[in-house]
């Protein structure tokens, strides 16, 4: 309690996604950016969802 950060989720369209390969491509790198705790790329939906955590 007290640390001065909210997690936040995102949903992202990804627009024009066709390729599964291309979609864990993308996860693994979203994933090494800092500051991101979780994501994951659902191919069927064409979304990115993650979570990462707001500074304030």
């Amino acid at each position: 309690m007290g640390t001065g950060q909210e997690q936040v989720k995102r949903e992202l369209l990804l627009d024009g996604l066709d390729c599964a390969n291309c979609a864990l491509k993308i996860e693994n790198g979203v994933r090494k950016i800092k500051g991101i705790n979780e994501c994951s790329v659902n191919f069927v939906t064409k979304t990115l969802s993650l979570h990462h955590f707001r500074h304030g």
